[in-house]
């Protein structure tokens, strides 16, 4: 039998994984472009500044229905009850990845700002510590 003659099943099974391998090939670049986000610029002042707007607006209202955790399974009808449309203007106006970090900073600003308050009101004396900011 020749080397060359394409019938035999060897030569068959060459033939069929270059073609499976283009096909891998196709889906993997496929892959790739699917998990690629589209590159935006990152938001300029006037943006940075609706953020921070919106997002005190919607913490505002988590204030007057007693919510710190945005996050908290048992607040939640209460919160899209009182406080959808700050939501929605939160999540319109700041980046995804924004609104996330907010969102899971809140409980931990009201906690540092209660225990600040509470070591002021016993007469301590709190100290700055370099390179820590407020």
């Amino acid at each position: 039998m020749k080397q060359t003659d394409l019938s035999n099943p060897i030569f068959g099974e060459v033939k069929h994984n270059k073609t499976i391998q283009k096909h891998q090939n196709n889906v993997t670049m496929g892959l790739f472009s699917f998990f690629q986000q589209e590159t935006t610029e990152p938001p300029n002042r006037s943006k940075r500044e609706k953020c921070w707007e919106s997002r005190d607006l919607y913490f505002q209202c988590l204030d007057k229905i007693d919510v710190s955790n945005p996050f908290d399974k048992n607040s939640q009808k209460k919160i899209n009850k009182n406080c959808y449309a700050e939501d929605k203007q939160f999540q319109k106006d700041c980046v995804a990845s924004w609104v996330k970090y907010f969102k899971e900073k809140r409980p931990f600003d009201l906690k540092k700002e209660k225990m600040l308050n509470e070591a002021k009101e016993e007469g301590a004396a709190v100290v700055p510590l370099p390179g820590v900011r407020k």
